[in-house]
C-alpha cells in the first residue's frame, strides 16, 4: 500500500501500489492463449503467433521482481541499479543486442564488449526512463501504450507479424490497467509495473528490423521510445549540473515542470501528444529512405530542443533551475501557483491552503506567475 504522509505523498487514503502485477498477469494470459493457439493454426499463420524467448520472459519477471522488492522495502538506488544491469544480461544471452558498431570495430571481443555495454545501457536506461515518468495518474501506462503501438507498426513495416501480435498483447494488458489508473487512481502501477513495462519496451525496440541500415533501425527504436529516453537523458545531465546525487530521486521531471502551469489532466494529455509525436516520427522514418529518415530526424531534434526550451531546461526566457520547487522533496509545498489547481498523481487530494510569507520562500517557477497567496490542492509523486 502507498501510505499518505502529508508531505511528499498527500493523497488522502491508502492506495495499492503494486498494480503492475495485474499487467503481468494479463500479459501471461495473452501469451498463454498464443501458446495454445499456435499448434492448431494453419502453417501459414503459426509464425505470426511466435512466443518470446524463455530467457526474455525470465528477464521480464526478474525485473518485475526487483520493482516489487523496491515497492515493498524501498531498495537503495545502487543495489537496484546493479540488479537491473545483471538481469539485462539475459537480453544479450537471448540474442538481442545493439550491433551498429560491429562492422566498424571489425568484430571480435572488442566489438562484442561494446555491443554488450550499449545493450545494457539501452535496457537499464529504458527501465528507469519509464520509472521516471510514472509520476501521475495514467501517465506511464499511456506513454508506454503509445510507444508500443509505434513499435508495433514499425514491426509490421519490417514484415514481423509476430511482433504485432506480441505488441497487441502488451497494449491490451496496459489499457486494461489504465481503466483503474486514470485520475483519480484506485491503484498505482508501482515499480513492479514500471520495471516490467520498461524491460518489455526495451526488448520490443531491439527486435525492430524495419530498415536495411542498422543505424537507422536503431534510431527508429530510440525515437519510438522518445519520451522516457529523453526524460532519462535530461535527468542524467541536470542532476550533476546542479550538484545533485546522480542516483538520488528528485522532483524535476517533465511532468513536474508542466504541473506548475497546467492541471493534471492537461499535463497527461500534453505528454501523450508528445509520445504520439515520437511514435509517428518512428513510423515515418521506417517508411523512408536513409535520406528521408535523416530529414525527419533533424526536424524532430529541432522540435525536441523547442520542447526542452519551453519546459525551462535550456537557457532562455523560460529557463528554471531545480530550486526547491523542482528539485527536492519539499516540492509538494513549494511548487505552488497562484490561482491554479496543483495537479497530482496519487489519487484524490484534500485542498491545503498555504500562505507564503515572503517572495524569498517562493520557487522561481512560482515567481513567474507572481502573487503571495498560494493554494496547494494536490500533488504528484516527486519520488521518481
Amino acid at each position: 500500500m502507498d501510505h499518505p504522509d502529508g508531505h511528499r505523498k498527500v493523497h488522502i487514503k491508502e492506495i495499492p501500489r503494486v498494480g503492475g502485477l495485474a499487467i503481468i498477469v494479463a500479459m501471461a494470459v495473452g501469451l498463454g492463449v498464443i501458446a495454445l493457439l499456435r499448434p492448431v493454426l494453419p502453417g501459414g499463420l503459426a509464425p505470426a503467433f511466435e512466443m518470446p524467448s524463455a530467457l526474455i520472459i525470465l528477464g521480464a519477471l526478474l525485473m518485475a521482481g526487483v520493482g516489487f522488492v523496491d515497492d515493498v522495502r524501498d531498495m537503495h538506488a545502487l543495489p537496484k541499479l546493479i540488479a537491473q544491469t545483471v538481469i539485462s544480461l539475459l537480453v544479450v544471452v537471448a540474442g538481442f543486442r545493439i550491433t551498429v558498431f560491429d562492422g566498424v570495430l571489425g568484430g571480435g571481443d572488442v566489438a562484442l564488449g561494446v555491443s554488450v555495454v550499449l545493450t545494457l545501457i539501452w535496457v537499464v536506461g529504458t527501465v528507469n526512463g519509464v520509472n521516471f515518468i510514472d509520476g501521475m495518474d495514467g501517465l506511464a501506462g499511456g506513454v508506454v501504450a503509445i510507444a508500443l503501438v509505434g513499435l508495433g507498426i514499425a514491426h509490421g513495416i519490417g514484415g514481423d507479424i509476430s511482433g504485432i501480435v506480441l505488441v497487441a498483447v502488451a497494449v491490451g494488458a496496459v489499457l486494461g490497467f489504465l481503466h483503474y489508473n486514470v485520475r483519480p487512481a484506485s491503484i498505482f502501477m508501482g515499480d513492479v509495473g514500471s520495471h516490467f513495462l520498461g524491460y518489455v519496451l526495451a526488448v520490443f525496440a531491439l527486435g525492430i528490423t524495419t530498415h536495411g541500415n542498422p543505424i537507422v533501425a536503431l534510431t527508429i527504436a530510440a525515437v519510438a521510445l522518445g519520451l522516457p529516453i529523453l526524460d532519462a537523458v535530461v535527468t542524467l545531465v541536470r542532476r550533476p549540473q546542479y550538484n545533485k546525487p546522480l542516483l538520488h530521486s528528485d522532483g524535476d521531471h517533465f511532468h513536474h515542470r508542466l504541473m506548475v502551469r497546467f492541471p493534471n489532466a492537461k499535463v497527461v494529455r500534453i505528454l501523450y501528444l508528445v509520445s504520439v509525436f515520437f511514435a509517428t516520427g518512428a513510423v515515418l522514418m521506417a517508411l523512408s529512405s536513409i535520406q528521408g529518415a535523416l530529414i525527419i530526424l533533424l526536424l524532430g531534434v529541432g522540435a525536441v530542443f523547442g520542447f526542452l526550451y519551453w519546459l525551462g531546461y535550456l537557457p532562455g526566457r523560460y529557463a528554471n533551475g531545480p530550486a526547491d520547487g523542482y528539485g527536492s522533496t519539499r516540492s509538494l509545498h513549494s511548487m505552488v501557483v497562484d490561482g491554479v489547481r496543483f495537479p497530482g498523481g496519487d489519487g484524490a487530494m484534500q485542498p491545503v491552503d498555504m500562505t507564503v510569507a515572503n517572495k524569498s520562500e517562493v520557487s522561481p517557477s512560482s515567481r513567474v506567475v507572481g502573487g503571495h497567496k498560494k493554494t496547494l490542492t494536490s500533488a504528484a509523486r516527486p519520488d521518481q
